[in-house]
């Protein structure tokens, strides 16, 4: 065969062949290295414009930064867009030169701290041994635009509609060689025992140690200087020595619910291995829980399995109640008990929704339950109340936050088979807790009483409760200051608010 085609080919065609094919090798090559050059350093946007790999590269980087923070708030229940101002010190800190044209005025006054998109004021509050990433912003002029800077020009940064982009359009501004929105260069608390801070990425990472307070005081790379409070509070149950957090206690509840020996007569539950810690918690057991503010309340464990979770799935594992007052608030700004609990103003600000004028509405951010360090923790469950203040029948509402009744302190009340001075049916509008049940017993609701007395230890205040008076439609029953239950609490009145609530395994 070799010896035909020597034969069949003219060596000045072969010439010819050889040269063609070399050229089309030139060609296909050429063709392969300028495709992938094009395809490393050029992408085409919808204009057709040319621009560098390396800005969808930071585009990239800031799209995972923009999720990282808006996963964060779902998870903390923060709402709120993210701006461009809360992702600029991490792309900073992969190495990228942010400019801004409104730097001519940052101070320490320009310096926002944020915890979950949530401002940090002036004070941190944290639990012993918790850990807190908190975002250091340069906060400029709301209508101030961001740019990163790639091959010697500019290209402003956007957030729209819940997506970060760079414009591949670069701008005329003047370029400037390195950053010119100061970076955090370091944070130094003063009493290392209460906390110690590191930055990474960006951010400061504070992890608490033992409670006390200290000043921490952030240092940006030109200079100026940030300080604020740490503060390391007790949050959660502290129990033979050793302090269990909101999240582990609710994993103590996760066994409280599958243990079938436990029940709302049940005065202890555990021992259960809690994250290698062994925990047993009773009926009367106390520990803290934490406001936006810092503000620590007292709480207590009133009993186990006693309430039912709104989703209908069985029992939450604890229920609790506050041994220091959130405030004082009416129930409604106008004195009725018109429709029971389920429509009251402060229901509405415990839990979030409209007030009894049907218009006015508290939102899910302002509710209080939601600024409680344990509001992840705190579960929705069925509450019964009176809804007509002088007929014996109960309806159901799921809280997260609500007042006790007449019915859950006190087995008895002014009449056979009344609780306190409320009116209800034969099943009354809750079961007497285990905490009030064990330790009143069957005291008289009229008697006064240190087991009822809120707080105890300091000046006694009085207290409202849920149920509506069986003798008019204006008031509402609440414990006298002296431990008893008494009534003529008209609803425009402001009075101590104790609430409940249940801790059920997230």
């Amino acid at each position: 065969m070799k010896e035909l085609i020597k034969k069949s080919i003219k060596p000045e065609t072969a010439l010819i062949i050889i040269i063609v094919v070399s050229v089309i090798l030139i060609i296909v090559t050429s063709t392969i290295i300028l495709l992938s050059d094009d395809n490393r350093a050029t992408l085409n946007n919808d204009n057709g414009n040319s621009v560098s790999t390396d800005l969808e590269q930071i585009e990239n980087d800031a799209r995972k930064l923009l999720i990282q923070k808006v996963n964060e708030r779902a998870k903390s229940n923060k709402k709120g867009k993210v701006t461009i101002g809360e992702i600029i010190a991490g792309l900073q800190a992969k190495g990228y030169i942010i400019q801004s044209d409104d730097t001519s005025t940052i101070s320490s006054n320009n310096i926002k701290l944020k915890l979950n998109g949530t401002d940090i004021e002036n004070k941190l509050v944290l639990s012993p041994s918790e850990n807190k990433d908190v975002d250091v912003i340069i906060d400029l002029k709301d209508e101030a635009k961001f740019y990163v800077i790639n091959d010697k020009k500019s290209y402003e940064i956007q957030v729209n509609n819940g997506n970060i982009t760079i414009r591949r359009e670069p701008t005329k501004r003047k370029i400037l060689s390195e950053n010119i929105i100061p970076m955090v260069k370091d944070v130094k608390i003063a009493d290392s025992s209460v906390a110690s801070a590191k930055i990474n990425n960006g951010r400061i990472m504070i992890t608490a140690g033992t409670p006390g307070e200290s000043n921490m005081t952030i240092i940006l790379s030109n200079g100026i200087t940030k300080d604020i409070v740490v503060r390391v509070q007790f949050n959660g149950i502290e129990k033979d020595g050793k302090i269990f957090t909101w999240d582990e206690i609710d994993e103590f509840s996760s066994h409280v619910r599958a243990n079938q020996n436990i029940n709302n007569d049940s005065d202890t539950a555990g021992p259960y291995n809690i994250n290698g810690k062994q925990l047993t918690l009773a009926v009367g057991d106390q520990g803290k829980v934490l406001d936006d503010t810092g503000k620590a309340y007292d709480v207590r464990i009133l009993g186990f399995k006693a309430d039912d979770l709104a989703d209908g799935s069985g029992k939450a594992g604890i229920s609790f109640e506050f041994l220091s007052s959130m405030g004082n608030y009416y129930i409604n700004s106008v004195n009725t008990n018109e429709k029971g609990w389920a429509t009251t103003d402060l229901r509405a600000v415990l839990n979030g929704g409209k007030k009894h004028d049907g218009t006015t509405e508290v939102s899910d951010e302002d509710a209080k339950v939601n600024k409680l360090s344990n509001a992840n923790n705190i579960k929705l469950v069925k509450k019964k109340y009176i809804p007509v203040y002088n007929k014996d029948s109960t309806l159901t509402c799921n809280d997260k936050l609500w007042l006790l009744a007449s019915g859950e302190i006190w087995d008895n009340g002014y009449k056979s088979g009344a609780r306190g001075v409320a009116i209800t049916d034969e099943s009354t509008e809750a079961e007497q807790y285990r905490f009030y049940k064990v330790n009143l017993k069957n005291t008289a609701y009229n008697i006064s009483t240190n087991v009822a007395k809120k707080p105890n230890e300091i000046t006694p205040v009085w207290w409202w409760l849920r149920s509506p008076l069986y003798g008019n439609p204006y008031t509402w029953c609440y414990v006298h200051k002296d431990g008893f239950g008494s009534s003529s609490g008209y609803s425009s009145v402001r009075g101590a608010v104790f609430p409940g609530f249940c801790i059920w395994y997230y």
